[in-house]
């Protein structure tokens, strides 16, 4: 079984799920670029393209999954915004910069050593 981990830094927890893209991903291997796959993706997931926005000065697509009530803005196949609205909820994922040719501090990539 092929499961996400999901970790909390601050709170030093985190919680394994089961993949549920996995079967598209499989499905999808045979893609030709890291673009096409992540297009498909999206697509077999039930995301219709619905234009293109500037976004923190990036040119993103904007995708729309009216089955889960959400908006996408994706650049380079990074999700730069997400606005979710279902059961009366809002839910929204936003970028603050995008930082090219940075890097990050090798410190945030150490998992602790109780996940859970």
């Amino acid at each position: 079984m092929v499961s996400i981990n999901n970790i909390n830094m601050d709170q030093n927890s985190g919680t394994r799920t089961r993949n549920p893209i996995l079967r598209t991903m499989e499905q999808l291997k045979d893609q030709k670029s890291f673009n096409e796959f992540g297009e498909q993706m999206l697509l077999n997931m039930g995301a219709n393209k619905i234009g293109s926005e500037d976004f923190l000065g990036k040119s993103c697509d904007v995708y729309e999954m009216k089955s889960t009530g959400t908006k996408l803005w994706v650049w380079e196949w990074l999700t730069s915004k997400s606005i979710t609205q279902s059961r009366g909820i809002e839910i929204n994922l936003t970028a603050t910069r995008i930082n090219e040719g940075g890097s990050v501090p090798s410190e945030k990539f150490k998992i602790p050593k109780k996940l859970y």
